[in-house]
């Protein structure tokens, strides 16, 4: 379980190197430096593919942002409805996908991506897309199995 935890870290920090809630105000939650790196570009391709299918269309120029987010109060991520702002609360990710093992950690982080891209074109959790049904934790998507397989 320590070595899932570590390569979990790995893969999160390589989002760094390499759900919308609307009680929840973006302006409440830091605004620094967007992590900006080739995972983060590869997942927006995908993310954008995935909705392309369903003829939504996020917002361009997403901005993420990782940390250790105390205002998510428990979530893995919210996004800002309507907008183009994630915060992705990456000691929380590692510590529950620690047990998935590498791939299926990144197909989980590519699953949250798309549905907080989701958020970011407006749409709310359980608003008729599979991605958006919250509760459903373990749909995902074989765009983000595809996508882990190669990242």
């Amino acid at each position: 379980m320590l070595r899932r935890a570590a390569v979990l870290g790995v893969v999160l920090a390589g989002l760094l190197a390499g759900s919308a809630h609307a009680e929840l105000s973006a302006e409440a939650l830091p605004v620094n430096r967007p992590v900006t790196t080739p995972m983060v570009r590869s997942l927006e391709t995908v993310a954008a593919s995935y909705w392309g299918r369903w003829g939504v269309l996020p917002p361009p120029g997403a901005e993420v942002f990782l940390g250790s987010f105390t205002q998510l109060g428990g979530q893995i991520a919210v996004a800002e409805l309507g907008g183009h702002r994630i915060w992705m609360n990456g000691n929380l990710a590692a510590a529950r996908w620690a047990p998935e093992g590498p791939e299926e950690a990144r197909a989980l982080l590519c699953s949250v991506y798309i549905h907080e891209r989701g958020h970011n074109a407006g749409l709310l959790d359980n608003d008729g897309y599979p991605i958006m049904e919250y509760g459903r934790a373990n749909f995902t998507p074989s765009i983000c199995r595809e996508w882990a397989t190669t990242h």
